[in-house]
């Protein structure tokens, strides 16, 4: 039997003149893609393949929408659609990164990982040389199971994809048994010549390119992860996670979770036991972030994915149905949520403590920091009904000398607190403008909130390091007090001035001043 991907090839651009043609043919009016219409006939003029086959993917979703949401009676399913085309085109035989989109998920799964592999060892061959790769193929070759598998220094992919018609799961994770050993070798190899670190950075620039050059495909694009190490891009492979129908699964998973939120509890005590203890023995401070590292994010992490995709779900379903499972589920993500909080929170502070908390400035355009916190915490705020704003009103875009990543994070932790603080129906706004401070040009920025409000005599001290106003306490229960002793540490280590301005029951106002130099 011949290889799935057989050797006749359909030129790229034959293909997506098939797609087009049969796809149009659906669509009753066809005014209503006439600009589309126009576009796909601009295709053959893009001189980069990659760019000509991203706006072919571009389009053909966008026509793809279209039709799957005419009326009912002209109305084409996606996956009818892709099945026809698939059928009338035969995407397993043509050229070009446009065609995978119309194979079936396991062929996609499978292709995927082809041009992964192929890509990462090219990649590889760069950091290692010719002699240095080559070895790693030959140690290889010796085994038995993978006899006539490698050819020289590549694979065979053609004895992988044999049989694929009547199994196409099967060929998919025999690819994943047969490269995963391969990989393991590589890595390893390239740790010893490069280093941990860089091979980890090859790992994530691979994956980054991969995915930018298959965006069209973003569902399905970080299975490739799976014949990788376990230990690298450990993060993204939480996208891996199964997003089928979970009606069925709700409640159990809601138990689930509810019995973890129960021992991320205990273990959040202990945190707070061991960060007492820190204080006062240096030498633990190092297991502890060590443990706070690998130990709890990337669970956490999956705990709260899990948690948003539960919510997701959960809205499908009637109320009566979804009745039983909102508030367990929506609580917890929002304790996941906190708990990654409370550990980036403490993993800061111990980084201050032991001197560990380096500043390194670049020039950066503040507004455009803002813009990606306001972006981020966007969805907290709907989820709270507090309505998120950032004034734009004559912002200026000059730039400022700073470190992105601990001014976001200060950033952060205000419109954070801001949302939390804050009423229903009530506004968080954000304001940034141009003063002098000490003579010198700087920026300001304010994050007013029309929530709780803080008492007179609690405002010297709402900078101090685990204090917590009780009317704080009252509306959010859980919390550490060392937020605000964060953002302090961050905005003064750049220079500048942070102040606050409150009224009980009317809201608070904190602003932040930074040098531009």
């Amino acid at each position: 039997m011949l290889p799935f991907f057989s050797k006749k090839r359909i030129p790229s651009d034959q293909f997506e003149a098939c797609v087009f043609k049969h796809l149009v043919e659906k669509v009753s009016n066809k005014k209503a893609i006439g600009n589309e219409l126009k576009s796909i006939r601009l295709l053959s003029t893009l001189s980069v393949s990659g760019s000509r086959e991203r706006e072919a993917a571009r389009l053909y979703r966008k026509i793809e929408d279209y039709v799957s949401g005419e009326q009912p009676r002209h109305r084409v399913s996606r996956e009818d659609l892709r099945d026809y085309i698939f059928r009338s085109c035969h995407p397993e035989r043509a050229e070009g990164d446009f065609a995978i989109l119309f194979l079936p998920s396991s062929f996609q799964k499978l292709k995927l990982i082809e041009e992964f592999t192929d890509f990462l060892f090219a990649r590889a061959k760069g950091q290692l040389g010719e002699k240095g790769y080559a070895e790693v193929f030959s140690s290889i070759q010796l085994r038995d199971e993978y006899a006539g598998l490698i050819k020289k220094d590549s694979f065979d992919w053609s004895i992988l994809e044999r049989g694929l018609h009547d199994a196409p799961e099967a060929g998919e994770k025999q690819a994943e048994i047969t490269l995963a050993p391969v990989l393991d070798h590589l890595s390893k190899t390239l740790a010893q010549n490069i280093g941990l670190l860089r091979t980890e950075k090859l790992y994530r620039e691979v994956y980054r390119e991969f995915r930018e050059r298959f965006g069209f495909l973003e569902e399905v694009v970080p299975y490739v992860l799976l014949v990788l190490p376990g230990n690298y891009l450990q993060d993204e492979r939480v996208a891996i996670m199964p997003k089928a129908k979970l009606e069925k699964e709700v409640k159990e998973r809601a138990q689930k979770l509810e019995y973890t939120l129960g021992e991320l509890k205990e273990e959040k005590q202990k945190l707070a036991n061991a960060l007492h203890e820190l204080q006062m023995i240096d030498r633990a401070k190092g297991d502890f972030i060590a443990v706070v590292s690998h130990q709890f994010r990337t669970p956490l992490s999956v705990i709260r994915w899990s948690a948003e995709l539960l919510i997701e779900e959960i809205s499908k379903l009637t109320l009566e149905e979804s009745e039983k499972f909102r508030k367990p589920v929506s609580d917890i993500y929002s304790k996941s949520v906190f708990l990654i909080s409370i550990l980036q929170d403490v993993y800061d502070v111990l980084a201050i403590e032991g001197g560990t908390a380096i500043i390194e400035r670049s020039p950066n355009q503040l507004w455009e920091i803002i813009s990606d916190v306001v972006k981020g915490l966007r969805k907290e705020a709907k989820r709270n009904h507090v309505l998120l704003e950032f004034d734009r009103t004559n912002v200026p875009l000059e730039e400022a000398s700073l470190d992105r990543g601990k001014i976001g994070r200060a950033l952060e932790i205000l419109v954070r607190n801001a949302i939390q603080y804050t009423p229903e129906k009530g506004r968080v706004t954000i304001t940034l403008g141009k003063i002098t401070l000490d003579d010198k040009p700087a920026l300001e920025c304010t994050v007013r909130d029309t929530g709780i409000g803080i008492k007179e005599e609690d405002l010297p001290k709402i900078f101090a390091k685990f204090f917590r106003t009780k009317d704080a306490i009252k509306t959010v229960p859980d919390g550490a007090g060392l937020g605000l002793y964060l953002v302090k540490h961050f905005v003064e280590a750049h220079s500048g001035t942070v102040t606050v301005e409150s009224e009980l029951g009317k809201g608070t106002s904190f602003t932040f001043v930074l040098p531009q130099e």
